[in-house]
């Protein structure tokens, strides 16, 4: 009897569960057609005072309907997510991406969705041939790019731009867009400055104010402001970068190294720390970390430290890397003395 009315109230969610999909799919149909409009008028994907007016209505909705708030706001945030998505409708150009690392992976994936041919290549012929290969996406040695691309995107290290070769094979790249990802503009933007002039390739700075990630659209892409470059070139990258569901930010070279002293070089630090900091007290104590014990915060918390590892390097070159760490790292510290002896003076230990 009971497993009857289960099975029956089963068979109307699954009606229900149906109408939403195909709901969506017609949500998904008029979202494509808002796309298209935004293309011809060159109008961005993203528009957050929208999607913050809609999911405020919702929430007052959900409320009427004593429906969670939390479980609307996620719902819908990722609804939203995927409504960039679909309306991603870009002009075509031909983009090289110079590079075999995760934000090539991302990058290379984004720019090919958006409907642009994207051909993967580096001086490391091997990795970037099996990155084209995974995305199913045209691989080309660097010295066949000369007259197949428009764009080219430098997704390296910083290391790459002491590597004679790799600096050599950018002379490829002569009357080209040329922009680099690097998160540390301090003596890296000299540098590639210095080959756009060798090379003649047009050289515009940017920052994807991500990481690895499937399909970032709406997050935020950071553009050094050029004097240099004329403003047809720059609103043409920003149209770019816009196209593809991202929001340029220009910003000044020197404000965006201090910025992410504060935004990557302190947070990093000190999570890193916290790892190390976790996995002392695991050993002096003599437990092991079970996660059906975790708290919600530090299940969180727990998941950043553990993404954070697989970009370990990445992270350590932008410490090593803006000029502006040192000063980062002493005030972090100075303020972890100061709590330390502030709960100190307060708390007896056992």
């Amino acid at each position: 009897m009971i497993d009857n009315e289960i099975s029956k109230l089963r068979n109307d969610i699954d009606k229900i569960d149906e109408e939403i999909v195909r709901l969506l799919k017609t949500r998904i149909e008029l979202v494509k057609k808002i796309g298209e409009i935004k293309h011809k008028e060159k109008l961005p994907v993203a528009d957050e005072n929208r999607e913050n007016e809609k999911l405020n209505n919702l929430v007052m909705l959900a409320n009427e309907l004593s429906i969670p708030t939390q479980m609307i706001n996620n719902i819908y945030r990722e609804i939203f997510k995927w409504s960039k998505v679909f309306q991603i409708s870009a002009c075509k150009r031909n983009v090289a991406i110079i590079g075999t690392g995760k934000m090539a992976f991302t990058l290379a994936s984004l720019i090919a969705y958006g409907g642009h041919h994207v051909i993967i290549s580096h001086i490391y012929e091997e990795e970037a041939e099996k990155l084209a290969k995974s995305l199913n996406l045209e691989y080309k040695k660097l010295k066949d790019l000369r007259d197949s691309i428009d764009i080219a995107i430098l997704a390296v290290s910083p290391q790459a731009l002491d590597n004679e070769n790799f600096i050599k094979s950018l002379e490829v790249l002569k009357h080209k867009i040329v922009m680099d990802i690097l998160s540390v503009k301090h003596g890296n933007y000299e540098k590639i400055k210095e080959l756009s002039k060798l090379y003649d390739f047009i050289y515009i700075s940017t920052h994807p104010l991500f990481g690895p990630s499937h399909l970032p659209v709406g997050e935020r892409i950071a553009i050094i402001d050029n004097p240099d470059i004329s403003e047809e070139i720059k609103n043409d990258v920003i149209s770019f970068w816009r196209g593809l569901g991202l929001t340029p930010v220009l910003i000044d070279r020197e404000y965006h190294d201090k910025l992410m002293a504060t935004i990557q070089v302190i947070p990093h630090f000190m999570l890193l720390s916290m790892k190390n900091a976790i996995e002392r007290i695991l050993k002096e104590l003599n437990i092991d970390l079970r996660k059906d014990c975790f708290t919600t915060n530090f299940r969180q918390i727990y998941d950043i430290l553990n993404k954070l590892e697989d970009i370990r390097q990445v992270l350590f070159e932008i410490q090593f890397e803006n000029p502006y760490s040192t000063l980062a790292r002493k005030i972090s510290l100075e303020e972890i003395n100061k709590m330390y002896l502030t709960l100190n003076s307060q708390v007896k230990n056992p």
